[in-house]
């Protein structure tokens, strides 16, 4: 067994393979996602997978946040009734 970490470092087609026979798999796990995230100036991967016998068994995909510090979804910046900044609906 082994761990693989990083996109070039995991086999595409084994990648998919894994990701069309687990039941728990989802669309941000693709290799299509991870390349719009890497691909993204907000936002980063890591890919980490484990290969035993040549094939995958377990992959995770953790994204993360280039820029440190929260800061309030553009969703919120709508005024409410009363005119008040940050208390808006989500749909506005």
């Amino acid at each position: 067994m082994k761990i693989l970490k990083g996109v070039d470092a995991i086999d595409r087609q084994k990648w998919e393979k894994l990701l069309d026979k687990s039941k728990y798999s989802s669309p941000f796990q693709s290799p299509a996602f991870v390349n719009v995230i890497n691909a993204s100036s907000e936002f980063s991967s890591d890919v980490y997978a484990v290969e035993s016998d040549g094939e995958l068994k377990a992959l995770c995909v953790i994204i993360f946040k280039k820029k440190k510090g929260l800061e309030l979804s553009s969703l919120c910046e709508c005024p409410d009734q009363a005119g008040r900044e940050g208390y808006g609906r989500l749909a506005c």
